[in-house]
């Protein structure tokens, strides 16, 4: 589902998802995600029912309203009624770097705790 501009998602004959555009020769003001562990620590997992389901049917996910300061490109809001709702796809590089700055202080820790031993 391209729109006029030739971006979007699509569906690669044969592949089981949904593509989405991601060459960098197409992007442009291109920034690196910074200091987000500790943005994203508030941030509650849940699992819920939706009102209009019966309790039993649970969901597992994240509150449309913990993501809208930090990260608003992963939100968005029906003009219809105003209701929000989580692009979830766009949490993946979030969560991600979270991970990257998390392994980076496990390292820095590591080396730490190696030289300590050393002395």
């Amino acid at each position: 589902v391209l729109n006029a501009s030739s971006t979007g998602v699509r569906l690669i004959n044969g592949q089981t998802s949904w593509t989405t555009q991601s060459d960098e020769n197409l992007k442009e003001n291109i920034t690196e995600l910074d200091g987000v562990l500790s943005k994203i620590k508030g941030i509650r997992c849940v699992t819920y029912n939706l009102k209009t389901q019966t309790s039993s049917d649970k969901k597992i996910g994240f509150i449309a309203q913990d993501w809208q300061v930090d990260f608003g490109e992963t939100v968005n809001e029906d003009p219809a009624d105003k209701m929000l709702g989580m692009n979830y796809s766009e949490t993946i590089p979030v969560l991600m770097k979270a991970i990257q700055e998390q392994q980076t202080l496990i390292e820095t820790l590591t080396d730490r705790i190696a030289a300590l031993e050393n002395n």
